[in-house]
This record gives structure tokens, sequence and C-alpha cells, in this order.
């Protein structure tokens, strides 16, 4: 009796015990987690002060290797360029609409990027993303709790966004630094779930910006990009994201 009395209360103990943990826990607020976000990132100060990015790389898609520049600028116009085989591609949101240039589907026309495609693509456009001053934006964040992405203890952010969309964003338990975000969207009558990775983080001018950046669509990977090199602040104009016309070069070609 006396050894079923003292399991009892071994058992009740750690009862107590994982309750304290869970109050902890549950003690984080979405806010609190977005404030270490940002401070691990380099501070909300230095973070507002980009407004201009230029990044350089390489990106892996299907065994195929091809070189990439981003090109972004506040509030939401960024340019994708790739160039594989001596063929130049391009996806870009010019503030208002998203376009694409690829020669691979048969045509070397640009070309508007239809529905909900171009729809992500303005969600994600947000130079900030979608955790900075996202209560001015008209976002709601839920912390919905802790999670795992690849073994690594994290936190899940539901970020729902004024039009409705939602997006989630998982942090590092850790460093508060973003390691998963989540997209779904309807295509053809079917959901697509796109996964962005972004990892192996690196200080440019005292900012936290990751060096390799993953994509998954239902699972699995589509690309993965390698940064060679970020140029913040430099002068970009706003026309470097417009649609060219058919036979023109692409807008990027005037900033090199």
């Amino acid at each position: 009796m006396r050894q079923s009395l003292r399991a009892c209360g071994v058992v009740i103990a750690v009862a107590i015990l994982a309750a304290g943990v869970a109050a902890t826990a549950s003690a984080q607020t979405a806010d609190e987690l977005i404030d270490k976000n940002l401070a691990a990132r380099g501070g909300l100060d230095k973070l507002k002060a980009i407004t201009t990015m230029k990044m350089t790389g390489k990106m892996v898609t299907q065994g195929q290797e091809m070189q990439v520049i981003f090109w972004m600028k506040r509030p939401n116009l960024v340019l994708q360029e790739m160039t594989f085989q001596g063929q130049k591609m391009a996806r870009a949101f010019d503030g208002q609409k998203g376009w694409m240039l690829n020669p691979f589907m048969g045509s070397s026309t640009p070309q508007e990027i239809p529905g909900p495609q171009s729809e992500l693509m303005k969600d994600n456009s947000d130079f900030d993303g979608p955790l900075i001053d996202y209560k001015a934006k008209g976002s709601k964040i839920e912390l919905v709790g802790p999670d795992t992405v690849d073994g690594t203890k994290a936190y899940r952010l539901k970020v729902t966004l004024k039009n409705g969309k939602v997006t989630d964003v998982y942090l590092d338990a850790a460093t508060g630094l973003e390691i998963k975000l989540v997209n779904e969207l309807n295509q053809g009558g079917q959901k697509v779930k796109i996964e962005t990775l972004p990892s192996n983080y690196k200080a440019v001018s005292g900012v936290l910006m990751p060096h390799t950046i993953k994509s998954l669509v239902n699972g699995q990977v589509q690309a993965e990009v390698t940064v060679d090199s970020i140029e913040i602040g430099i002068p970009i104009d706003d026309s470097v994201f417009k649609m060219p016309r058919k036979g023109a070069s692409l807008p990027g070609d005037s900033q090199r």
C-alpha cells in the first residue's frame, strides 16, 4: 500500500511538473515571439532602414543548376531573373500584377501570371514579410503552439492576412528565426501546399539573412537557392519591375 501511495505521489508530482512546463510554454504570446524574431534578425530599426536589396546566387531545380538574381524594393516590388542554357527567364511582381517570361514553355513573350499564383506572389512580395507591422496591415496572428521542423523545436504562428489568406510561419524555438513558411493555394480545384525553408543565416550590414532557401510543393523539393552575395541600399528604379515589351531586354539588365 505504501508503495502504491508513493508511486501515486510520484505520478502526481510529474503531472504537476508537466502542468508547470505547459503553463510556461503557453505564457509565450505571439507578440513576444515576434519581438524575439525581430531582435534576432538585427532589430526593427535596421530592418526597416533597408529599402532595396539585390541577391545573387545559384538555383538547383530538377537536377539542373542556373544562375539567379533577385531584385527587391519597398513596398512590394520583386523581380527574379534566371539564366539557363543561355536563355533568360523571369518572374516578377510590379506592385499591381505578376508577370513571367519562360522561353522553355514555348514563348519568348512576357505573360501576366494568372489567378491564384499572382495573388500568392502579391502576398509574398511584402518587403518586410508577414510579421512586421502586421496589425497595421490588417493581419491577425495566432500562436498555434509548439511544433517541430525536421527535428528542430519551433513555434507555429498562423498569420491571417487582411484578404483572408493564411500563411503559417514557424520560428526556431531557440533562435527565434524563421525556419519554415507554408502557403496553400487552390489551383484548378486542387489544393497546392507550398513550403519555403530559409536557413544558413548570415549577417549582412548587421541584419541576419538566409543564404539557403529551399522550396517544396506538396512535400516534394522543387528548388534550392544558394545565395552568394547580398547588396542592400543600392539604387533600383521602379521600371526594373515592369513587364517588358515583346522583344525588349529584361528590365534588370539596365541595373547591372
